[in-house]
């Protein structure tokens, strides 16, 4: 689980784009970083048990590391395989390194829908590349005697254009206690028309705005105020205004009193009425 945290923790911390950007921005955007990938059946990549999948759902943002086109994964992982020592050690003379994939912990945890959800890694097809004698050829036989892992490892994700892994394998450098590992791929991307998506832009802005000019209601009045001559005591008078649509969407509308005095206003007097109010 601590492993599985450390990349969590890589995400949360990544943020790229202006340095000074609002704390609440930051948080909104690590809130969405993780995308589930449900059901995923592509080589490499282990199917997620839903049960363990804690929901690591996200709209990606233009600003985080999993917002990247191809996104590549690598280094010293630090996942261990979960055998004994002595065990590991047989399966590696016997060849037998399928087994020993099957109890590795990042295969488990991706496989769980715990950690890199929707990434792929061709299964390592050379031995454990932790942890050697310093400069040695062979495994350490120090006093915490370390099992064989592969902590090294190489992942990607190609969410568009196309990825291909042609190559994966260690190398005998013997200046450290781990073995380092390449990997090699055929990569294509999409390459933007930058003049046709200009245009196309233009062209789905300027249809918007037609619409949005359509979708506008046009009300009229015939006249801004009514003026009542001749007013008597107790005698009712009427005048009609009329109210008129001149666009070619719906209007509806309402007529309320003004009962709060507002600035260069009078209230609504009570002998006002107005029929129909809405319609």
């Amino acid at each position: 689980e601590r492993r599985n945290l450390d990349h969590v923790e890589i995400l949360r911390r990544t943020i790229f784009g202006n340095s000074a950007v609002d704390k609440k921005q930051r948080k909104d955007a690590v809130a969405n970083l993780l995308d589930e990938v449900a059901g995923v059946d592509l080589a490499g990549t282990p199917p997620v048990d839903r049960k363990n999948n804690n929901a690591q759902v996200s709209s990606y943002t233009n600003s985080t590391v999993e917002s990247g086109d191809l996104v590549f994964w690598f280094g010293d992982l630090n996942y261990r395989i979960d055998l004994t020592r002595d065990r590991v050690l047989e399966l590696i003379r016997e060849g037998d390194l399928k087994q020993l994939y099957e109890a590795d912990q990042l295969w488990v945890q991706r496989k769980m829908g715990n950690a890199f959800l929707g990434y792929k890694e061709t299964r390592p097809d050379f031995a454990p590349t932790y942890k050697y004698a310093e400069a040695g050829t062979e495994y350490d036989m120090g006093e915490k005697q370390r099992v064989p892992s592969w902590c090294d490892r190489v992942l990607w994700r190609c969410k568009r254009g196309a990825c291909a892994q042609e190559s994966y394998r260690r190398h005998e450098v013997l200046g450290s206690d781990h073995r380092p590992v390449s990997a090699q791929f055929n990569v294509s991307v999409l390459h933007v028309l930058e003049e046709k998506l200009a245009a196309v832009t233009d062209d789905v802005s300027r249809m918007l705005d037609r619409a949005d000019n359509q979708a506008t209601p046009v009300a009229h009045l015939d006249r801004p105020s009514l003026v009542f001559s001749d007013v008597r005591y107790r005698q009712e008078q009427s005048e009609t205004l009329t109210l008129s649509n001149r666009g070619v969407t719906v209007v509806h509308f309402r007529l309320e009193r003004n009962d709060a005095k507002k600035i260069g206003q009078q209230p609504s007097q009570a002998w006002l009425s107005v029929r129909p109010k809405h319609g």
